[in-house]
């Protein structure tokens, strides 16, 4: 009796290890929808073309603060974003053009940029050439934009290493988040009907707007290469609901011949790059009024019992040494607002 009772209790926990949680399980139906699990994991490189549009100063720049003000745009065409998933890299090559009339002319010759991705290593590649090692902050936003495809995200949620948590539902949508091995936290969402990924967003920093929540939802999924995958990305933050980007994608290619994307070793041997600290310097304009002179400009009027500081922008660094500096400017005043 013994013995049966110990075989059975080790049935039990043997059974309870081989079935799988309810997110993996949602996991491993959007794996199917897309192809299949063993085609997922197989892909060593996908390169994505395609032309979109983002919006300019994530809609800060518009003629007026009013809802209905119409959106403005940058350009962006011949976007060729390369992935390696065998090697963790990720190259984007695109051409960006600014619409302003009164640069027409160079406007509309465009600009080239080349961003890059090797393991830990985050680097631009500048119009001569060089390639100059990027900071902490452009690693970051560069491993969710490699995570930012659904090929990518769903085989992320494969990881054993991945934690998957909080299953629940968001109207037709199953949701789930995921914490990835580099401890990138998104949340991805599935569509009842088809199972395939839907959306995933992620919170990420703003130097003008805080911390924000950028989507991206992805629609009009066709076949590539015996998956199914997205020709259109829609990308909006929760900042007035602004679009932040869109990308209609004209054609994908799974492990076709790519250029070499590893950093190159002048480039993984720099120490990456560390902001500048803001320096402010106050000017004087007339008595009582100073300029403070930054990364961002603010003017500093002075009253009978208080200071006024008028905008404090640039970055969140930039805004602390502007207020800092305007704190010395009449010692025993306080500087009590800022327009």
């Amino acid at each position: 009796m013994r013995h049966a009772l110990l075989a059975f209790a080790l049935a039990t926990l043997t059974a309870s290890a081989q079935t799988p949680s309810p997110q993996m399980t949602l996991v491993a139906g959007a794996a199917a929808a897309l192809g299949g699990r063993d085609r997922l994991v197989s892909i060593k490189t996908l390169t994505i073309h395609g032309y979109g549009q983002q919006a300019y100063q994530n809609g800060g720049g518009n003629i007026t603060a009013s809802l209905d003000a119409p959106q403005k745009w940058v350009n962006v065409n011949g976007l060729k974003r390369t992935i390696d998933f065998e090697h963790n890299r990720m190259r984007l090559q695109q051409r960006v053009f600014q619409d302003f009339v009164f640069a027409y002319v160079r406007n509309m010759t465009g600009q080239n940029a080349v961003q890059g991705l090797d393991g830990n290593v985050a680097f631009n590649v500048n119009p001569d050439g060089r390639a100059v090692r990027a900071g902490a902050a452009a690693l970051r936003a560069r491993r969710l934009e490699m995570l930012n495809n659904p090929v990518a995200i769903v085989r992320a949620a494969l990881d054993p290493a991945t934690k998957l948590s909080n299953l629940r539902r968001m109207g037709n949508r199953q949701v789930l988040d995921l914490t990835t091995a580099h401890n990138e936290v998104l949340t991805l969402a599935f569509d009842d009907d088809t199972k395939l990924p839907a959306w995933v967003s992620w919170v990420e920093a703003n130097g003008n707007l805080g911390d924000v929540t950028v989507r991206t939802t992805y629609v009009g999924y066709q076949v590539a290469s015996g998956l199914l995958l997205p020709s259109g990305y829609n990308t909006t933050i929760d900042f007035r609901n602004v679009v932040q980007s869109k990308l209609y994608v004209d054609k994908y290619v799974i492990d076709g011949p790519t250029d070499d994307l590893a950093a190159p070793e002048s480039v993984r041997a720099a120490a990456p790059q560390v902001p500048t600290p803001p320096a402010v310097e106050v000017v004087p304009v007339a008595k009582g009024i100073w300029y403070l002179k930054g990364q961002g400009n603010s003017t500093l009027f002075e009253f009978d019992d208080h200071l006024t500081l008028f905008e404090a922008y640039g970055s969140e660094a930039n805004t602390k040494a502007i207020v800092d500096k305007a704190r010395t400017v009449v010692p025993g005043k306080p500087l009590t607002e800022v327009i």
